[in-house]
């Protein structure tokens, strides 16, 4: 719905099947774990069965030469580590951009983008909460080039008896730093830079380096 606001905002709403291997949070997929917890075959029998989000989706100009978009989001559903278990996952992400009034191409210019996210999974004798979020310096320097630095962090609590956050893939506390480049070949295309360094307590080392290379085009 885009609303009658005198800037631009818009909201969103969805109802959706809360199961499936990329519904981690909710229920997810039988007999798989999260947290130690191993779960169950809950199948969605009523509409209090669907995962339901929203999107409240901000954008104004501050000034002649400075945008920004504020958005606020949130998802409620069920989970299978219980019979009558639930997941809430809310977040809010913030773009400032600044831009010459005279420019090429859109160049030069320089962007903020920061986004935290928050989870609470209930259990039968728990919640596990955990929360992340990154945040980005973008500086298109000259037409088609952009140089960019990105951290991240992420951390979580709870967990079944026995069970070791420190050794989880998806819950271990982590940081990551990404310095990266990238050159917009053409109006459709770029090729991407980029220098992963991550600190992580799953990791046998506690940290690890990659560097990635990027190409993508749409058609």
């Amino acid at each position: 719905w885009l609303t009658p606001a005198p800037w631009y905002s818009e909201l969103y709403f969805g109802a959706q099947n809360a199961s499936g291997e990329t519904a981690t949070s909710f229920l997810y997929e039988k007999d798989k774990k999260v947290a130690g917890y191993t779960l169950l075959d809950r199948d969605a029998s009523n509409l209090d069965d669907l995962l339901y989000s929203a999107r409240w989706l901000n954008g104004l100009d501050l000034s002649d030469t400075v945008s920004m978009n504020l958005g606020f989001s949130g998802l409620r559903g069920p989970n299978a580590s219980g019979l009558d278990t639930d997941t809430t996952i809310y977040g809010a992400d913030l773009y400032l951009k600044w831009q010459p009034a005279q420019s090429q191409r859109g160049f030069p210019f320089a962007a903020w983008h920061t986004e935290l996210l928050n989870r609470r999974y209930e259990t039968d004798d728990a919640t596990l909460k955990d929360w992340g979020g990154f945040t980005q310096a973008l500086w298109g320097f000259k037409p088609g080039w952009v140089a960019g630095l990105r951290l991240e962090y992420a951390e979580a609590s709870g967990g079944a008896g026995g069970y070791d956050i420190s050794a989880d893939a998806r819950r271990a506390n982590r940081t990551r730093l990404s310095p990266n480049l990238t050159w917009y070949t053409t109006e459709y295309s770029k090729l991407r830079l980029q220098y992963n360094r991550d600190w992580a307590e799953h990791l046998a080392e506690k940290d690890a380096l990659a560097l990635c290379l990027q190409m993508e085009f749409s058609l």
